[in-house]
């Protein structure tokens, strides 16, 4: 008996290793078995790290772990693709749609939000699973199925969509499915059904603003009419979605009632208008865009016309911007929103008045506007924040210190890999480390 437990012993110490070191091993191949044969939760996070670095060549093996995962696994490959604007999993989530009644009502749902977005190249048998599922009796499917069907105008033409929206009993949130389909089509009938369905106080209240924005989209001349109408309505959410409908239409036919709407009283009304403008600046409206963002008395629509000055990128516009960010009477949030502005777009232009207000910043602890300078900064490629980012290195704050990290590796400073690799020693903080290490990799 000794002898055998000898030489079991003995086996277990010299047989060969069949896993090589992690510190031998690249990132990517890390990665590459994680989505191979990680469970569940190690997977999602492992494509978490993925997406984060905007990595992409693993695209392979997404492909080969999706076929058959889990819901939850599916789910986060599906976002990653999405958010990477990837069209490689299309045949492979058609055929896992194909048998839809296996799978999560959330998960045929995301399937769908992708295939609107990377559609097939042969529709047929895609089509048949979309109306299948539109005369169902599952109505969260049918009502997807109702917009993936229009906005891949897979049927004719309307008539199948208000066929459905006018069936008994039917629910509200497959009636929005068809309405909304329903933007796709801009023959005459489809035009005065959204319209009657709109002026129709008797509808209710979704239906009809859901309505009004399929009509938005359709940009009918002659729906311009009926907005101006609806501008009159006492309900202040038909107003607010006639105002989100005006963005296809021309400045001619939209800056009178942008200009009355950013004056209603009630809030979202401004909101909503200063949105339109963001989409589509008109520079008869910037000086009053100005105003508003200094002087309105709620945050969101402030929060709102800041930004949407950042969309007009005008020298009028970028001044009122930089100015209010270096102003310490500006409320912090609001300079929390101009410095993001200022840091990403025009920071070249700005860096004196930058590293003015990093110096004011330095010594306060835990400062959000220091932190939201860095981390800002730290995403430049351009390496205009090099010395910035040295001088980070040095502060007491430890996320200072990683954006410092993070900025000399995104500006491809390779004169400091001496600095970080005695960052990468151990006796460092552990996240200093890890940052330290992920920017020596990439070189």
């Amino acid at each position: 008996m000794k002898v055998v437990l000898s030489t079991v012993l003995l086996f277990f110490l010299f047989a060969p290793r069949a896993v090589y070191p992690q510190e031998d091993r690249s990132q990517e191949d890390v990665w590459r078995d994680s989505l191979r044969f990680g469970i569940d939760t190690s997977v999602v996070a492992t494509i978490d790290e993925i997406e984060n670095a905007r990595e992409t060549r693993l695209v392979p093996e997404f492909k080969e772990v999706f076929p058959g995962a889990r819901a939850a696994v599916q789910t986060r490959i599906i976002d990653y693709f999405l958010k990477m604007e990837l069209s490689e999993l299309v045949e492979e989530v058609e055929n896992e749609i194909l048998f839809y009644q296996d799978l999560s009502v959330p998960l045929v749902q995301k399937m769908m939000e992708y295939l609107r977005a990377y559609p097939p190249e042969d529709q047929k048998d895609y089509r048949e699973i979309l109306l299948e599922m539109a005369e169902g009796t599952n109505f969260d499917l049918a009502s997807a199925a109702l917009r993936s069907l229009g906005a891949g105008r897979m049927v004719e033409d309307g008539t199948f969509f208000r066929e459905i929206f006018k069936k008994d009993n039917q629910t509200t949130g497959v009636r929005i499915g068809a309405i909304e389909a329903l933007a796709q089509y801009d023959d005459q009938e489809t035009i005065d059904f959204l319209h009657d369905l709109a002026e129709n106080e008797a509808q209710e209240q979704l239906l009809r603003q859901t309505a009004i924005h399929s009509l938005g989209k359709i940009s009918s001349e002659q729906s311009l009419g009926l907005f101006r109408r609806l501008l009159d309505s006492t309900d202040p959410f038909i107003r607010t979605a006639v105002l989100e409908s005006l963005g296809s239409y021309s400045a001619d036919d939209t800056t009178t009632v942008y200009r009355n709407a950013l004056r209603d009283s009630f809030w979202r009304i401004r909101l909503s208008v200063l949105r339109s403008l963001a989409e589509n600046p008109i520079d008869d409206l910037e000086d009053m865009v100005i105003y508003i963002a200094r002087n309105d008395p709620e945050v969101p629509v402030r929060t709102q016309a800041y930004r949407t000055l950042g969309a007009y990128d005008t020298p009028r516009a970028w001044e009122a911007i930089e100015t209010d960010s270096a102003s310490t009477k500006v409320g912090e949030a609001y300079r929390l929103l101009l410095l993001e502005l200022v840091v990403r777009e025009r920071y070249a232009q700005n860096k004196t008045t930058i590293d003015t207000i990093i110096e004011a910043e330095w010594t306060k602890e835990n400062s959000r506007i220091l932190d939201i300078i860095g981390r800002n900064l730290s995403t430049l490629t351009t390496g205009d924040g090099v010395e910035v980012f040295e001088r980070f290195l040095g502060h007491s704050n430890l996320i200072i210190k990683i954006y410092g990290i993070r900025g000399l590796g995104n500006a491809n400073a390779r004169e400091y890999r001496d600095r970080l690799e005695t960052l990468a020693e151990d006796g460092n903080p552990a996240a200093i480390r890890q940052n330290a290490q992920e920017v020596l990799d990439r070189w």
